[in-house]
């Protein structure tokens, strides 16, 4: 079970390496983040790497991969954002998939600036799911 749980880690770790080496062409096409999220009703952390891509000027798709360190699982998310103009808040609403079981999510963000090179965002959302329950993401985008 160690092995399985190194291998996932592994995987999202290069996937976050991969995003923070592509930050000049995801101005182009997108940003793309890391982030640690808690999961209330499980008490677990969770890591995620994620690509926020525009689909028009108020809307955005952002699928990420996230590992939850205590259910040992990998959790596939697609998430849909739509945006506040004149705001830095987000609705969002998305599916989840991890060891054969679809979800669907729904919540609010939050854009932030740390300075003038860097994005940061946080998340809450509530997951229907087989472990349902609230999820709160803060991270970075590169």
């Amino acid at each position: 079970m160690s092995r399985n749980i190194l291998t996932r880690t592994s995987s999202l770790l290069a996937l976050t390496l991969i995003c923070a080496g592509t930050s000049a062409h995801a101005e182009r096409s997108g940003q793309y983040g890391a982030s640690g999220a808690f999961h209330f009703k499980n008490s677990s952390l969770m890591v995620q790497g994620r690509h926020v891509k525009p689909v028009s000027p108020k809307t955005r798709i952002a699928p990420a991969i996230a590992f939850d360190f205590d259910l040992e699982e990998v959790v596939l998310d697609l998430d849909f954002q739509i945006l506040n103009p004149g705001t830095r808040y987000y609705g969002l609403g998305g599916i989840n998939y991890a060891d054969s079981d679809t979800g669907l999510n729904f919540g609010i963000g939050m854009n932030f600036n740390y300075n003038a090179a860097r994005k940061g965002y946080g998340e809450l959302k509530y997951i229907f799911f087989g472990w349902s329950g609230f999820v709160v993401n803060a991270g970075v985008y590169f």
